[in-house]
């Protein structure tokens, strides 16, 4: 049955974001040849873009880590529900001989469980390392010779007059590099803007494309492997001519 609006709007608040993104990006220095901010000329915060970035982010790591959490709390109860069974103290000596079969049938699988479960995670590094040699390298190179006019151009910009040649006053070029780069404009994130451009698209296929298709055949062996398991470990526990009921 579908959950009530009330519980919905308990459960995740959607809050309302008024973004000015042509100011942001004028005072995060992505946009230098348009002119100072005309609406949040003192106040990066006011745009509100980096607060809806911080929500998207908190909202995403909360969803996975509930699902984390859930996962973790499936695997303490089966092992809690394991270790009852295998360290109990039994009631009497048939009892006893039955937790000390089951153990020694639990060691038995388990030791084989590894095994299959690296083998699957030893494919799945195989096949995105594979795909960012493939993909991603090749073009950090070509990025990285495509940046060095582009580099060398940004540079030029920001050392011309502030007075209609569009560069920066003399006081915040020196500011911005006694801080690293990055003041009123970074420029470490120009400078390496070519090299973005150029591996993007690809590292996009190799990391999110092929890491998708990479964890489902991950989960489809992880999931086979513990099939394989429950079942053999099940056989071992039931015995010859035992009923499962």
């Amino acid at each position: 049955a579908p959950r009530p609006r009330a519980e919905l709007e308990a459960a995740f608040e959607m809050p309302v974001f008024t973004v000015s993104s042509v100011d942001h990006q004028k005072h995060s220095g992505a946009r230098l040849n348009d002119g100072a901010p005309r609406v949040f000329g003192n106040d990066p915060a006011a745009t509100e873009v980096p607060a809806l970035t911080k929500f998207v982010h908190a909202a995403s790591l909360s969803m996975r880590a509930k699902k984390v959490l859930l996962q973790t709390r499936e695997l303490l109860a089966f092992a809690e529900a394991l270790e009852s069974l295998v360290t109990a103290k039994p009631a009497d000596a048939t009892e006893n001989r039955l937790r000390a079969a089951a153990k020694a049938a639990f060691d038995a699988r388990a030791a084989t469980l590894p095994g299959a479960l690296d083998g699957a995670l030893d494919a799945f590094d195989v096949d995105v390392f594979a795909s960012l040699a493939k993909d991603v390298l090749p073009r950090l190179d070509a990025g990285a010779n495509d940046a060095k006019g582009a580099c060398a151009s940004t540079a030029e910009g920001w050392g011309r007059s502030n007075r209609g040649g569009g560069g920066l006053h003399w006081a915040t070029y020196k500011a911005t590099l006694r801080r690293g780069g990055a003041f009123r404009v970074n420029f470490n994130e120009l400078l390496a803007e070519p090299v973005y451009r150029a591996v993007a698209t690809h590292w996009e296929k190799a990391l999110v494309d092929r890491s998708r298709k990479g964890l489902d055949v991950l989960k489809r062996e992880t999931d086979k492997a513990l099939a394989s398991f429950h079942d053999d470990f099940e056989k071992s526990l039931l015995g010859p001519g035992a009923d499962a009921a």
